[in-house]
């Protein structure tokens, strides 16, 4: 009787070796164990780089609502094909940071002032959990952070530095969400309080308004310190409904800037 030939999915054949060999059966897969293994690209593509950069450009005012955007312009500056320039508008119009208007070409967004009582409204509850989390958790070393920290902002808001600040500022709210042991949190809140951070920058521009954020960053810290999760809580949300108040002054000084969508006089009464 003769033997039965291997199957082709049993063989290997080798350029030096013609003679086919039986593959060795491995073992079944199993999942994962130990630290993640998450895939993180180490390139990024030039449509990406560019969307951050125009991206970061828009939020900063370094590029102010209604400004044109030329593809072509951008294209040779950067020096690469419009197809990418035109991916990054693709998706900048998508996040309601660009508006294409037919006929008439692409257009840094205006902000609108819809979007300025949801964003508020969605980061202090985010925020006020963060904060209790961190009141609860926060060691000596945290507080002496904190306080180093409301000493960088008090200087800089003496120099007027607006770009400079609104990075502190930041830099602040996701300090209190790296002592919460919950940085996932404020990485959300950045992606739902752009417009809003649009709207700030406008804001720090006005007399007092970095002293009063310094203020109020002070108070949170004290109660913070003191142990207290309520209170800190009830002055984060009263940091982060102040800037309501401003809303109305900064849509009459600066009308070319906004889409009024909303009644001013009627906004929802959940952020008052």
């Amino acid at each position: 009787m003769k033997p039965t030939p291997p199957k082709l999915s049993q063989v290997q054949v080798s350029p030096e070796d013609p003679r086919p060999r039986k593959r060795r059966n491995r073992a079944p897969n199993s999942g994962p164990t130990g630290p993640a293994h998450w895939l993180i690209r180490s390139n990024v593509s030039i449509g990406e780089r560019l969307y951050k950069k125009i991206r970061t450009s828009i939020i900063e005012l370094d590029l102010l609502p209604g400004t044109p955007i030329s593809e072509n312009a951008i294209a040779q500056l950067e020096g690469v094909s419009r197809t990418p320039v035109r991916e990054a508008i693709l998706r900048l119009a998508e996040e309601r940071l660009v508006e294409v208007v037919p006929q008439s070409g692409s257009y840094v967004g205006r902000i609108p002032v819809s979007a300025l009582p949801e964003a508020m409204l969605s980061r202090r509850a985010l925020e006020m959990m963060l904060i209790k989390t961190a009141t609860a958790r926060a060691t000596r070393d945290d507080w002496q952070q904190l306080e180093a920290h409301l000493a960088l902002q008090a200087d800089v808001a003496c120099m007027d530095d607006i770009a400079g600040f609104h990075h502190l500022d930041d830099e602040f709210h996701e300090l209190i969400g790296r002592i919460a042991g919950l940085p996932r949190v404020w990485e959300h809140v950045q992606e739902i309080k752009v417009q809003m951070d649009r709207f700030r920058r406008l804001t720090f521009a006005q007399a007092g308004r970095m002293d009063l954020v310094v203020r109020e960053h002070t108070t949170i810290v004290e109660e913070l310190k003191a142990g207290s999760q309520e209170r800190a809580a009830k002055e984060m949300a009263t940091h982060l409904t102040g800037l309501r108040s401003y809303i109305a002054k900064g849509v009459a000084q600066n009308p070319q800037y906004f889409i009024i969508d909303i009644d001013l006089d009627n906004l929802p009464e959940s952020v008052v």
